[in-house]
């Protein structure tokens, strides 16, 4: 393995550059010196195709990778997978026996499979609106996170104690989630949740602030969104 060009291809990906990254795990699986390698390299093609939305290819390559040998990695892809497909129970269910099965894990790429696991299924069950049911999940995903890493799962764990009525801790979690970008879609959707923090605290300047906020940075193509932030300063007293 050309662990110079894998670093390189992984890097690429964390920067969210899933096509570049795509074109470098391709040559190291074609490369591979040894079935191990090639199997490696052919589960982060996969990883890349799934974000670039082209989900039947990501199987392909997931099966080729799986018929040389399964790991921790390749479970925790195969529910992503799942997800993807629009089979969101199965992945439930694959998500849920992994981190039982697999709680002993210790080494570290097994256990960043093992958290990868936790953020897979605090994401899924967050999309399902199973807000109580999130957080563990998130909570352990974010204890094993890298710090330039926590921001989205502290966005979803924001949303989750928002909805679970735990106004303080949805406050502190969506104010660590916002980015430096205040153009980022992130940085808009935080600023509106906060807005619906401070709005059941009674905190109506801040509301009103955090909603304007997000108001200005709203696409102008997203009427439904801009719809509904509208509709919470409405809310408002004067």
């Amino acid at each position: 393995m050309d662990f110079e060009r894998f670093d390189r291809a992984s890097a690429l990906y964390d920067l969210g550059r899933a096509q570049d990254a795509l074109r470098e795990f391709e040559a190291l699986a074609e490369q591979a010196s040894s079935e191990d390698d090639r199997c490696l390299a052919l589960l982060y093609k996969a990883n890349c195709l799934e974000d670039l939305g082209r989900v039947s290819e990501a199987r392909q390559f997931w099966l080729q990778a799986t018929a040389i040998r399964t790991s921790p990695y390749s479970e925790v892809l195969d529910a992503s997978l799942c997800i993807a497909e629009g089979k969101p129970e199965e992945a439930l269910k694959k998500l849920k026996n992994f981190l039982i099965d697999h709680v002993d894990l210790q080494s570290a790429s097994e256990w960043n499979a093992y958290s990868g696991a936790q953020n897979e299924l605090g994401r899924l069950l967050f999309n399902m609106e199973r807000y109580r049911e999130a957080v563990g999940p998130l909570e352990g995903a974010l204890a094993s996170t890298r710090a330039g890493q926590r921001w989205q799962i502290c966005f979803y764990l924001g949303v989750c104690h928002l909805f679970n009525g735990k106004l303080e801790e949805a406050e502190a979690k969506l104010i660590e989630s916002l980015p430096a970008n205040r153009s980022d879609p992130w940085w808009v959707q935080a600023q509106y949740y906060l807005g619906c923090v401070y709005f059941k605290q009674g905190s109506y300047l801040k509301a009103r602030w955090s909603f304007e906020a997000s108001l200005s940075f709203i696409d102008d193509s997203d009427t439904d969104f801009k719809e509904k932030v509208l509709s919470w300063l409405g809310k408002i007293p004067l």
